[in-house]
């Protein structure tokens, strides 16, 4: 299948491993979601080998995405930290990240936001 060159642009990379378990819905109904819990989270290099393969393959903006994303943790390694080493990507234009809850929401997250060009400015709890 041959895809048109901006459909690689905006792609997404999901922080944590594909673990799913069966929960309850607000309903009382049966429902399938991904267990993201920090210990399952992915390592940097992965993430960024990952990152830069898609970045190779014309990607120019990556979301970063899991349940909380802020919770992620590799190795005493924080969402900040990969960011920051995902940005050193010279042909990567913009990074995202969704979804976030307030909770793990850190000071060092902050001063990315203020200091960081890459970063997309736009915060969604």
């Amino acid at each position: 299948m041959i895809f048109p060159s901006y459909f690689f642009e905006y792609i997404s990379v999901s922080l944590f491993s594909k673990f799913c378990c069966v929960g309850w819905g607000s309903f009382r109904a049966p429902k399938v979601e991904p267990l993201c819990l920090a210990k399952f989270s992915r390592s940097i290099d992965e993430l960024l080998n990952e990152t830069k393969n898609l970045v190779n393959n014309g990607a120019k903006e990556i979301t970063l995405l899991g349940q909380n994303v802020n919770a992620y943790n590799f190795g005493r390694k924080k969402l900040s930290d990969l960011i920051n080493k995902i940005s050193e990507i010279d042909k990567l234009e913009r990074i995202r990240y969704t979804t976030s809850h307030p909770v793990d929401f850190t000071k060092d997250l902050i001063k990315l936001h203020n200091c960081m060009i890459k970063l997309i400015v736009y915060i969604f709890f």
